[in-house]
C-alpha cells in the first residue's frame, strides 16, 4: 500500500493509509503504518477468513449522521395548514354575511304594484 491510500469499509467508511514521512526510503517491512492515525503494530496475518492486520487502539465508528425528520411530521403540517386556512375562510365569511353595520343608508325602490296603488287612492279623492 502506497501512503495516502483510502480504503472503503463494508458498511461505506473511510480508512485512511499512512505512513511515517521520516521512513519513506528504508525497506517496506521497518516503515510504520497507520489506519485512520491508530499505529498497525503487526500485519499480514493470514487467517482462514482474510489477513489480519494488528493496531495499537480500536478504530472509533464514526458517529450516526443526524436522521432526516419522519415524512408523517411533513403531512402534519400540511393538514394542519390546510385546516387553519379552511377555518379562517369560514370566520372571514361569517363575518361579512352578518356583519350588521350601525347605520347604512339605503335605497327602496318602488315597485310597479305600490305605485298602482297610491295612484288610485289618489284618484278616488
Amino acid at each position: 500500500m502506497e501512503n495516502g491510500t483510502v480504503l472503503s469499509t463494508p458498511i461505506g467508511h473511510k480508512l485512511l493509509i499512512t505512513m511515517d514521512p521520516d521512513q519513506e526510503s528504508s525497506s517496506p517491512e521497518n516503515k510504520t503504518r497507520y489506519v485512520n492515525g491508530k499505529t498497525i503494530v503487526n500485519w499480514d496475518y493470514i487467517a482462514s477468513n482474510g489477513i489480519i492486520h494488528v493496531i495499537s487502539e480500536p478504530l472509533i465508528a464514526p458517529p450516526e449522521p443526524p436522521s432526516a425528520i419522519h415524512a408523517g411530521i411533513g403531512l402534519g403540517i400540511f393538514v394542519g395548514v390546510v385546516i387553519l386556512i379552511i377555518v379562517l375562510l369560514l370566520v372571514g365569511y361569517y363575518y361579512y354575511r352578518n356583519n350588521k353595520g350601525l347605520f347604512h343608508f339605503r335605497y327602496f325602490k318602488e315597485t310597479d304594484e305600490q305605485q298602482l296603488v297610491e295612484n288610485e287612492t289618489y284618484d278616488e279623492m
